[in-house]
């Protein structure tokens, strides 16, 4: 909506749409129009007050005006904006000191996903990947397949719901899911094992309760455990996120796949 001598713009307030409206849409025509230049680093297994305490202190030596913070659920993105004669050396600047403070959370720049990294990843050592999962009933395989070429690396995946299928396709024993119960990081890792049993070298498996029904004191709503194996290493994470079922399946994925992505790194 123009106004006066500029331009109004109504956005929604839920953070996915609003990041693919401002990344995808209003920063490339506000750099077109006015010399702004930007770039987006993207930050992955964080939450957004942990990044704003972080870099918080850069606001007094670039401005704060010139960073723009956007949270989704799992992922943090950092958008950073300069302009004038100068802009391309301040970017810069820019970058490597919010990069530096980044450390292992970034995980890429401007258009980079987070599946599209660990395809990467994956290519780059000629391994395959496989997915176990449970409380988000094949999202991460979603996730993975949504990048064109992911079936040069990812041969697929087991969605196993019940007990039964994380024992029969997975095997999964039956006296560790008994000792243990089903969202726990013992049977988070031997669906993993399972998965990679099917014919890759690597594997991520995700347990949880999504709610808003299966929680207790002892594993609430939102309890999650992810693990993912490589070759040379495996890493294991427990969660209590917020939210409703959906923001929790969600909150698994993008922390899976950057769980996952992590473990690929330490592989060298």
């Amino acid at each position: 909506m123009r106004a006066g001598g500029g331009t109004l713009v109504l956005l929604p307030g839920v953070p996915v749409e609003l990041e693919q409206i401002l990344v995808t849409h209003l920063l490339p025509r506000f750099a077109a129009s006015a010399g702004v230049l930007t770039r987006t680093l993207r930050l992955g297994g964080v939450y957004e007050s942990q990044v704003e305490e972080r870099v918080k202190h850069l606001y007094e030596r670039f401005g704060r005006e010139r960073v723009t913070i956007l949270a989704a659920r799992g992922q943090v993105l950092l958008v950073l904006a300069a302009a004038g004669e100068h802009g391309a050396q301040e970017l810069d600047e820019m970058e490597a000191a919010f990069t530096a403070i980044a450390g292992a959370d970034l995980y890429g720049r401007d258009g980079d996903t987070l599946a599209g990294v660990v395809l990467a990843r994956l290519g780059a050592r000629g391994w395959r990947l496989a997915t176990a999962e449970s409380c988000t009933g094949g999202l991460i395989g979603a996730a993975i397949t949504a990048v064109a070429g992911s079936s040069a690396a990812y041969v697929g995946g087991v969605v196993s719901y019940s007990n039964l299928l994380k024992q029969r396709l997975l095997g999964v024993p039956e006296a560790m899911l008994a000792a243990h119960g089903v969202v726990s990081r013992e049977v988070a890792e031997a669906m993993a094992a399972g998965a990679c049993a099917l014919g890759a070298e690597c594997a991520v498996a995700v347990t949880g309760i999504a709610g808003p029904d299966g929680g207790s004191t002892e594993k609430p709503v939102g309890t999650v455990h992810i693990a993912a194996a490589t070759p040379h290493s495996a890493r294991h994470a427990l969660h209590r996120f917020p939210g409703d079922r959906a923001m929790v399946r969600e909150m698994t994925v993008n922390f899976g796949l950057d769980l996952l992505r992590r473990t690929l790194e330490e592989a060298g």
